[in-house]
């Protein structure tokens, strides 16, 4: 498939992506983070397409996967300032900077 080709496709396609990455994702800068990744993978794996009359629902099915994967990354990962509300008070502010200074993988532990 030509460079060309493929990006004519995307093309056709890009409406559905977007639909079905926001009935997902529900955040307008997920969904384009989502498709992104989706149209940046499936060029990089256009090698694995077996069939071009399949391209669209393939390229669905990675998106698909991609907002599956951004969906359980959320899950386990709570922004910090979100569980510790440091703007109204010294001491939250004082935890808040303590837990950032601590190790990553320590961090997140924390934070979870």
């Amino acid at each position: 498939m030509t460079k060309e080709k493929f990006t004519d496709l995307v093309l056709e396609s890009e409406k559905t992506l977007y639909r079905v990455s926001m009935s997902m994702l529900r955040n307008e800068r997920d969904c384009e983070d989502a498709v992104q990744t989706a149209i940046l993978t499936a060029y990089e794996k256009l090698s694995d397409l077996k069939h071009e009359e399949f391209f669209k629902t393939w390229l669905v099915r990675i998106l698909i996967n991609v907002c599956n994967k951004q969906l359980r990354y959320h899950n386990r990962h709570t922004e910090l300032s979100e569980d510790i509300p440091y703007e109204n008070s010294d001491t939250s502010r004082e935890v808040r900077d303590a837990i950032e200074k601590l190790p990553e993988k320590i961090r997140q532990t924390v934070v979870l």
